[in-house]
Parts: C-alpha cells; structure tokens; sequence
C-alpha cells in the first residue's frame, strides 16, 4: 500500500508483502527526491515503482526472486491486475502533486532568489570600494550572480 500527503510518499508493507511472515515497515519519499513513478501489470499481477536517486531501478516483478523481487523492494508496491484502474488512477493524482510540489519549489526559490543576489552585489560593491576586491573580480561575480 502507499499513502500520500502534501510533500511525501509513503510504501507500508507487512507480512507477505516483505517476502515474510511477520512484521511491518513503512518507508517516506520526499517529492523533492521522487524522479519518476512507473506502473506495470502482467497478466495476474502489477507493480509500482517508486524511482529516486537511492532506490534502483530494475524490473522488479511479484514472482522475482532477490533484486527483482517487489515484494522485498522498498520502493515497488504490488497489487493484482484486476485493481489496475484504481491504481493508476492512484499514480496520476501521484504525479499531479508531485508536479505541484516542484512548481511550488521553483516559484519559492525565485521569489527568494532575487534578495539574495541583490544583497550579494550590495556586499562585493562594498568590498570593491575598500580596495579588498578587484574592478575585474566584481565584474566576473557580478556577471556569475546575474547568470549573464
């Protein structure tokens, strides 16, 4: 099973579900690290896939044994064919937040971004009138801060 909120993803498995009898583990992914989820289904089983920098991606299957078992992934959820629909409807609303998360992210750190490089060309251009920096130093920062 995975459950979702405004900023993070999270895989719960128990029992079989881990390839044992007992116990339970949930595992979060954060949006801000989720870099794509896939979905698949075979004839009598599916999975999604929970891609980030730290989890591997392979083709991971109900019946896999060792690296290509599901059940054993932290990031892979299985679920029988005939829930398909609701599963990819599931993967969608996914990929919707995850999308409004990174928009969300990119306006906060452009809103942010603008007093940062203005305090920063503040900064140089006081260094420059006390001798510390360079005509040609305050030129190639101040053209690194503008991104020109």
């Amino acid at each position: 099973a995975f459950v979702v909120t405004d900023k993070r993803l999270y895989v719960m498995k128990w029992g079989s579900m881990l390839g044992q009898d007992l116990g339970s583990r949930c595992i979060a992914f954060e949006f801000g690290n989720i870099t794509g989820i896939e979905i698949k289904k075979s004839v009598m089983s599916g999975t999604v896939e929970i891609l980030s920098p730290a989890t591997k991606s392979s083709q991971k299957t109900y019946w896999g044994r060792g690296e290509d078992s599901a059940a054993r992934s932290d990031n892979v959820v299985t679920f029988q064919t005939s829930r398909f629909k609701h599963f990819q409807r599931a993967v969608n609303t996914v990929r919707e937040l995850i999308a409004d998360y990174h928009d969300q992210d990119n306006s906060r750190r452009s809103e942010t971004g603008n007093p940062d490089y203005i305090s920063e060309l503040e900064k140089l251009a006081e260094l420059k009138e006390k001798g510390i920096v360079t005509e040609e130093e305050f030129a190639a920062k101040k053209k690194n801060l503008l991104g020109l």
